[in-house]
């Protein structure tokens, strides 16, 4: 019973690190959008806004996740160079590689497309973007925000219930940690985690009116 307990508070409250063991891909995807956020934010000159602040935008984060991606991945586009190795990319001679990939029923649209120079989209084939992310050792933190937002924003939007209630991914997982170790505080990390389980749950109970009821 007390190690019950221990588990439910831990997901919510607080978390031993490195990070939660019961995260899902819909937690992480939440917690991807929020970081992703909170490295946009002009920070007070007195310090950081503090860890409260993940639960302040719960709502925020989640408009936001479910808000259709045409400006960002425009934005994204316009830069025109590979997210990966910073070289020029021609975008009327080179297809843009999918987020999700269309063997895997990626959609063909804005949303769902990243700039990668030929090397680089053979490189990637059609492995995941954080795996291969992962595998050629590159720091977490050089891969765009913008990227980060498509990302998060594409699999929340894509994906069913039954897939972003598994486990995490070993690859979204690792990426996490990475980022997250950005942040001022051990504080803000458990905040950022604990916000996901807050508004995973809220998201869960809107969708079940009968239940309610």
């Amino acid at each position: 019973m007390m190690n019950e307990t221990r588990r439910t508070t831990q997901s919510v409250l607080w978390t031993e690190p490195p990070i939660p063991e019961d995260l899902t891909q819909r937690h992480g995807l939440f917690c991807l959008y929020a970081l992703q956020q909170w490295e946009c934010l002009r920070q007070p000159r007195e310090g950081p806004y503090k860890p409260g602040y993940f639960y302040h935008s719960l709502f925020g984060v989640l408009r936001g996740l479910q808000t259709p991606s045409r400006t960002t991945a425009l934005r994204h586009q316009l830069t025109r160079t590979c997210i990966a190795c910073q070289a020029l990319v021609d975008l009327t001679r080179t297809r843009l590689d999918h987020i999700i990939p269309a063997a895997q029923d990626g959609p063909e649209h804005l949303g769902n497309a990243i700039v990668l120079c030929r090397r680089c989209n053979s490189s990637k084939g059609a492995r995941d973007l954080l795996a291969w992310w992962h595998a050629k050792q590159y720091p977490a933190t050089a891969l765009p925000r913008e990227v980060l937002c498509l990302y998060a924003r594409i699999h929340w939007q894509h994906y069913a219930a039954a897939w972003l209630g598994q486990p995490i991914a070993a690859a979204l997982r690792e990426f996490l940690l990475a980022r997250a170790a950005g942040l001022p505080s051990q504080d803000h990390r458990i905040a950022l985690y604990g916000s996901a389980y807050a508004a995973c749950a809220l998201v869960r109970w809107l969708k079940e009116p009968a239940r309610r009821a």
